[in-house]
């Protein structure tokens, strides 16, 4: 099947624009393939400009990012090709370098934060790539996926907050045994934000606990009932 026609607007564009630009960067304005474009420019009799010198500042971060992100996150960030980033990492002789250890921070990092904040989030505060950081998360029994509203984390097919408060017991949970998170985000289930309770009734209890409170924060104008949304809201300005 022949591709689609070049319109008058494209062959403008070609005109304008092939001694600045790269055939990688005209064959993403155009939404063509480079191969597309060139034969349109050697049709044209157009002329293409070799790519572009590399500055001091692109070197600079070729230099600190290669081998810790994919070369296609590198080129992405540089506005180069991945050709281009590998041409030049062969001119400056540099080695791919193998990803340091993994470390016991990071690991502690990734418990207290997989699945709470995004991948890309997680994989930037720890200064690798997504990739790495979703196999490192997954080798720990770990998801990156962020649960939705109302859903618990899981680890390894079980319930991360169990599994958190076994760990803390040194024995799995008894009959009857609940685990109630402290700031009512199931999603948070570092050791500070569990508590154990005996049973349901203790259970019911801390969660009626929070009702009661709802008066005298009302009084005291900490919280109030935003009426166009529906719902408590901080008040500005309390005496909280």
């Amino acid at each position: 099947m022949r591709g689609k026609h070049w319109t008058a607007e494209e062959d403008a564009l070609l005109r304008e624009h092939a001694r600045q630009l790269s055939r990688a960067e005209l064959a993403r304005r155009l939404g063509r393939s480079k191969g597309s474009v060139q034969g349109r420019l050697h049709y044209l009799r157009l002329a293409v400009v070799t790519a572009q010198r590399w500055t001091a500042d692109e070197t600079r971060v070729l230099r600190e990012l290669n081998g810790r992100q994919p070369d296609s996150t590198i080129a992405r960030k540089l506005g180069r090709t991945v050709s281009e980033l590998r041409h030049q990492r062969r001119q400056l002789n540099l080695q791919l370098r193998r990803a340091p250890r993994w470390t016991a921070e990071e690991d502690h990092r990734i418990r207290e934060w997989a699945g709470r904040i995004s991948l890309a989030d997680l994989a930037e505060l720890l200064g690798r790539s997504p990739a790495v950081v979703c196999m490192r998360a997954r080798g720990m029994g770990l998801s990156t996926r962020k649960p939705r509203n109302g859903e618990y984390r899981y680890r390894n097919g079980r319930r991360e907050h169990v599994v958190v408060m076994e760990g803390i017991l040194g024995r799995g949970l008894q009959r009857g045994e609940q685990i109630h998170h402290i700031n009512g985000d199931k999603h948070d289930n570092r050791e500070s934000n569990l508590f154990l309770c005996k049973g349901t009734s203790e259970h019911t209890r801390a969660h009626w606990s929070i009702l009661q409170l709802l008066r005298p924060l009302l009084d005291r104008h900490i919280v109030a009932f935003d009426g166009a949304r529906g719902e408590y809201v901080l008040a500005p300005g309390g005496d909280g």
